[in-house]
């Protein structure tokens, strides 16, 4: 299976064919007891939280139910079951439950029932990243509600179907209700916030909107939609701050929303409210630690992380206490990553963490800066393998092993995305409490399968926990004639380590990230046009020549003892074309990676170097395609492409990379000897540059 959505499929078949042999096989109960009793005795385990002997007792009663086929009350007992099975994070099993219904119950179960499951099976559907398949899901519903239809364009934005979304939303903003456009509009302000997306007018127009919306909603005297009125609000708010000119009008609604979620008695979201209403401008260390305090005794693990971070970045606090609250609130994120925050908890994670790093710098701490700034990379490398466990290849009788992996992750992945969405609607805090035993449970199974794999691939099973790295780590991983090169580019400050095995150094200079920025992007940009011959002129370029003072410069007499360097950054950096005199790739290989932690990873291959390796080009847009590609199958050959070549360009230099590595060669040193080579007719391999680093 290529796919996630392909894994589901396999899992769910196996699932109900073990389900249905489940059913035709029943174990010998006492006489005369029917499944009516065992439904009975499973919904007094339920109601107690005891769910896995209710769940023993629902497959007993279906086991006798089903001898002659499905009834009504099988359905109905199939469709509590389902519902148990999703509350604990048996993700597939839930699924399987529904396929069953669907192929064996049609049309028994109520109409008000039937649409509460298809609701369920699309949520199942969109905590496991498949938001294709929850909309087509949903779409099975004959009556939409209001909410379905916003429920279905938020399923649609997710899927990337954003003409979709957008008409449903333009189609609700006009709703004579003030509470449903409100939301519509938030969905519209959301989808205008992407700028590939261009049907949108500007996020502007949708934040005056939103504005509007919510006073008229506020005007207005309602009863019975406190809850859904303090959420609606919230989520206003929550985009609204991410605007410095609406902060105020963010306070304000955060406030309302507070007001609302009182009348509506929901605790939980009075504290979240709490304190949320507080960050924004106020920032009462009283409000910080009562909230804290809460969060921590009612085990919110995401609701503390946020109000930690918010009190590092926002409150009047000195140095020392602002390190010690974003350490904790990180500590926190490190360990509740979902798939797919939210854009105000993305926002946040990067301005607390680039704070953070900022502040640690500033004090000499440099080690500890070092491990901060790889931890908020450490998402991204997350996304691109502990989230897509179908790269995961063992040999054959292994191969059971491979997919309990696959599935226990894809669950604890989908309980981690359920809570983040319980934190940034505010929907489901009923079930919190069950969620968090639910991850906690996943994660420990996980590991546990962790370890089996360890004993049948070390390399696969880090690749699978992957954990920030710290300067030690790095040192500990490099030869002596590797160096590696980390840049950290503040927002006031550009900071650059040399690493080598025995020794670190560290430069800074006062320069302004945008500057930085500009420089490197027009460089780039020229690299992208490059003609054939413009590499004369590439050497003589100020960007280039400003970009060597000020990352090279600094260790040029260090960077002559070298034989291989790399260079970390969180973008693209022609490393390879700097130098003071030359280009550094004329003296030695050079390549680049977005995270050391892929350096600690990649330097551990080992075996089967002189393999066939298998290789592939990427331009330097799609370096996110570079990383994942790079992570999944560490032992093959990733470059980035500076220029566009043609493909009878790119075939020719396929042929000559392939003879190159067949004979053993590694991919940056392989660049390193054709830079040099004065007889050959082309200057395109100076255009091109490995990702990733070799193993020893």
């Amino acid at each position: 299976m290529n796919t996630i959505v392909g894994i589901i499929r396999h899992i769910v078949l196996v699932s109900i064919v073990f389900v249905v042999a489940a059913c035709a096989k029943p174990e010998r109960e006492p006489a005369g007891e029917k499944g009516t009793v065992f439904y009975e005795k499973a919904a007094v385990h339920a109601a107690n939280h005891d769910y896995e002997n209710a769940l023993e007792l629902l497959n007993k009663g279906l086991a006798r139910d089903t001898l002659d086929g499905f009834s009504l009350e099988a359905a109905e007992a199939l469709n509590r079951k389902s519902a148990i099975e999703a509350l604990t994070g048996e993700y597939f099993d839930a699924l399987a439950s529904h396929e069953i219904i669907e192929q064996q119950c049609k049309g028994m179960l109520a109409d008000s029932v039937e649409t509460g499951r298809i609701r369920m099976k699309a949520l199942l559907l969109a905590e496991l990243g498949e938001f294709a398949e929850a909309e087509k899901a949903l779409m099975k519903i004959s009556s939409m509600s209001v909410e379905d239809s916003l429920k279905l364009a938020r399923y649609q934005t997710l899927a990337e179907k954003p003409e979709k979304a957008f008409a449903l939303y333009n189609g609700l903003s006009g709703n004579i209700d003030p509470l449903v456009s409100l939301q519509a509009y938030t969905g519209l302000l959301e989808l205008s916030l992407d700028e590939s997306f261009g049907k949108a007018e500007a996020p502007s127009f949708y934040v005056h909107k939103t504005i509007g919306l919510a006073r008229k909603l506020l005007d207005e005297e309602r009863k019975g939609t406190e809850r859904a009125e303090a959420l609606a609000l919230r989520r206003a708010a929550m985009l609204l701050e991410m605007f410095p000119a609406h902060v105020r009008d963010a306070s304000y609604l955060y406030f309302k929303a507070l007001a609302r979620a009182r009348l509506a008695g929901e605790e939980r979201l009075v504290q979240v409210l709490d304190f949320e209403s507080n960050a924004v401008l106020a920032n009462n260390p009283e409000a910080y630690a009562r909230t804290l305090d809460y969060f921590e005794r009612n085990n919110m693990p995401l609701a503390r992380m946020v109000a930690l971070l918010k009190q590092g970045t926002g409150s009047k606090i000195d140095d020392a206490e602002k390190i010690k609250v974003l350490k904790k609130g990180l500590s926190i994120y490190q360990y509740q990553l979902a798939p797919l925050p939210g854009y105000a908890i993305v926002s946040l994670i990067d301005r607390s963490t680039d704070t953070l790093v900022e502040l640690l710098l500033s004090k000499g701490r440099y080690a500890e800066a070092f491990e901060y700034d790889e931890l908020k990379k450490l998402y991204v490398l997350q996304q691109a393998v502990q989230h897509r466990y179908d790269s995961l290849e063992l040999p054959g009788k292994h191969e059971k092993l491979a997919r309990q992996v696959e599935r226990i992750g894809l669950e604890l992945n989908a309980l981690l995305q359920r809570s983040m969405n319980c934190y940034e609607s505010g929907w489901g805090y009923e079930m919190h409490a069950t969620t968090i035993d639910a991850i906690n449970k996943k994660r420990g199974q996980f590991y546990e399968k962790i370890g089996e794999l360890r004993n049948v691939s070390p390399l696969q099973a880090e690749r699978l926990a992957l954990a920030p790295v710290t300067l030690r780590t790095v040192q500990q991983t490099l030869d002596e004639n590797h160096a590696v090169l980390k840049i950290i580019e503040g927002k006031r400050w550009c900071t650059v380590f040399l690493v080598q095995k025995g020794y670190v150094d560290v430069s800074r200079r006062k320069i302004d990230d945008a500057l930085y920025r500009s420089r490197l992007k027009r460089l780039t940009e020229r690299l992208a046009v490059g003609a054939e011959g413009d590499i004369t002129g590439i050497a003589r370029d100020a960007d280039r020549l400003w970009l060597t003072d000020l990352l090279i410069k600094p260790y040029t007499g260090r960077l002559q003892d070298v034989q291989r360097l790399t260079v970390i950054a969180g973008e693209p950096v022609p490393a390879h074309l700097l130098g003071n005199n030359r280009f550094l790739v004329r003296d030695f290989p050079v390549s680049w990676v977005y995270s050391a932690n892929e350096i600690a990873y990649q330097t551990s291959l080992k075996e089967e170097r002189d393999a066939e390796q298998e290789f592939t080009f990427y331009s330097t847009e799609k370096y996110r395609d570079a990383l994942e590609r790079k992570l999944a199958f560490p032992r093959q050959a990733v470059f980035l492409l500076w220029k566009h070549f043609s493909d009878t360009e790119l075939e020719e230099m396929r042929v000559l990379l392939a003879l190159s590595l067949q004979q053993g060669g590694d991919p940056s040193g392989m660049l390193h000897r054709l830079v040099q080579n004065k007889q050959a007719e082309s200057d395109q391999w100076f255009y091109v540059s490995e990702y990733g680093v070799r193993g020893k």
